[in-house]
């Protein structure tokens, strides 16, 4: 229960790759652990969570706090609760307040490798990443769980995606029109 409320997955004793699942996250944390199981998830889950912070820290020391991100082609989406993270800094404060790993994403951001949003939706907030081709990579809330505004946000986006990834037409001078 410890570890499926921690990733956000709905992990059950009665499949085997769920238990393997967690037996892996278990076997992460580095040190001994003398106590029981209870103990070590607790623990691995802490040591989880700091070492996605610490790394995070490291990526926005490394390409610097107000490092701008690229931004897509197109215009950004105008939708309330929908927010662009621009900044390396933007993204490292969304990663610590969500608790996850988004932070991992910002070389890639600020490449134009790919575009990360904020999404605030009915007392729930998410993040959403997109790649540079418009489309949903992945959406998640809080500690990776699942919920509404990540849905909302996803849908939201991919119809702005769509919009994004439309041909563009091409208009000839008035002289080489073809009749």
């Amino acid at each position: 229960q410890l570890v499926s409320s921690a990733t956000g997955n709905t992990l059950s004793h009665r499949r085997a790759s769920d238990v393997g699942e967690v037996i892996s996250y278990l076997l992460d944390y580095p040190y001994q652990h003398n106590g029981n199981i209870v103990g070590l998830a607790r623990r691995s889950i802490r040591w989880h969570v700091e070492i996605i912070q610490q790394r995070a820290i490291e990526i926005a020391d490394d390409l610097g706090s107000e490092t701008k991100c690229g931004v897509p082609e197109y215009p950004l989406p105008v939708e309330p609760g929908i927010i662009f993270l621009d900044t390396v800094g933007a993204i490292y404060t969304e990663g610590v307040e969500m608790e996850h790993c988004v932070a991992g994403y910002a070389g890639d951001a600020v490449h134009g490798d790919c575009f990360l949003f904020h999404v605030e939706h009915a007392g729930e907030a998410a993040t959403v990443q997109m790649n540079s081709s418009g489309e949903v990579v992945q959406t998640t809330g809080p500690r990776n769980k699942n919920n509404d505004a990540a849905k909302w946000g996803a849908a939201k986006l991919s119809a702005w995606g769509r919009t994004c990834r439309q041909p563009k037409a091409t208009v000839l001078p008035f002289a080489e029109a073809p009749f």
